[in-house]
């Protein structure tokens, strides 16, 4: 065909048969290359990406264009979950601890699909945790700790490796001389961050713009590095590449027990990958539940 004084020669395929794999690799094609606006719409149409993460930029929030989509998308994200209190605007999804925050966005062909603060304490400075609770002494103490806060996950981007990417980002650009993090969670979800290696502190809240009780929730981000209190198959799917990244770097060393642990988990990460590839085929069954996981 003529274009432009240029002979082209155009190509169409026709699949006669689709198997999951096929549609796997050609929704991560889409997912990565393509215009599409949502996951969930691929996955409507049974292409089930992968990966969301590896299509996702993640960076730190820099213009005042980009905070307000922050403050939208933590609206959103807590409308879809239905614990706000009615009265609960986009302007109230801000507070001042975000002026003196770390705002990390990773965003998808130029819309934001996840965010998340990361506030440095100093030692004297009260942790934002603290305007609803006293800081019991036998915790590590403030200037030690890193604070998570305003986690939020756009709907239409949940059920896959979204939060994984995020949480790797935090580690591997935040985790450096403090080791501690804290963060606070719903219910429902303590027990599958017990399973990253965080510990529940007994501690509980009620903020001023979630109808929810928030539980408070602490972990040492090096020790999980290295398998510590951390599910091995978790520490598959949610650490492992970041391990890699931090031992290489020598933000953390390994030695004895620690090695042979690292090791034995590594050796684990078939099953890992096999019990989060039964995962997606459960989700494929049916429809996506409501869960930030």
């Amino acid at each position: 065909r003529d274009r432009g004084g240029k002979d082209r020669l155009s190509v169409g395929v026709k699949f006669l048969t689709l198997t999951e794999r096929m549609k796997s690799i050609m929704g991560q094609y889409l997912v990565q290359f393509s215009n599409v606006q949502s996951i969930d719409d691929l996955r409507t149409q049974g292409f089930w990406p992968a990966s969301i993460a590896n299509a996702v930029n993640f960076s730190f929030l820099t213009t005042e264009a980009e905070y307000a989509e922050v403050l939208k998308l933590r609206k959103r994200a807590h409308d879809k979950d239905k614990n706000l209190n009615e009265d609960v605007r986009v302007e109230d999804m801000g507070d001042m601890h975000d002026t003196s925050s770390r705002i990390i966005i990773g965003s998808h062909l130029g819309k934001m699909v996840c965010t998340a603060r990361v506030h440095f304490n100093s030692a004297d400075e009260p942790l934002e945790h603290e305007a609803f609770v006293t800081w019991p002494e036998e915790l590590p103490p403030r200037g030690q700790i890193i604070e998570i806060g305003r986690l939020a996950l756009d709907p239409k981007y949940r059920h896959g490796d979204l939060l994984q990417g995020l949480f790797e980002y935090i580690a591997a650009t935040c985790v450096h001389d403090r080791s501690y993090v804290v963060m606070s969670c719903l219910e429902k979800m303590v027990q599958f961050f017990e399973k990253l290696g965080f510990q529940d502190t007994g501690l509980r809240y009620e903020g001023s713009i979630f109808k929810d009780t928030a539980f408070i929730l602490i972990g040492d981000a090096k020790s999980a590095m290295v398998g510590k209190n951390v599910s091995p198959i978790y520490w598959n799917l949610i650490w492992k590449r970041v391990s890699s990244y931090m031992l290489e770097s020598r933000v953390i060393e390994v030695h004895g027990l620690d090695r042979i642990r690292v090791t034995v988990y590594k050796m684990l990460s078939p099953i890992a990958s096999a019990l989060a590839s039964y995962r997606q085929w459960r989700l494929k069954k049916g429809p996506p539940h409501d869960s930030k996981k």
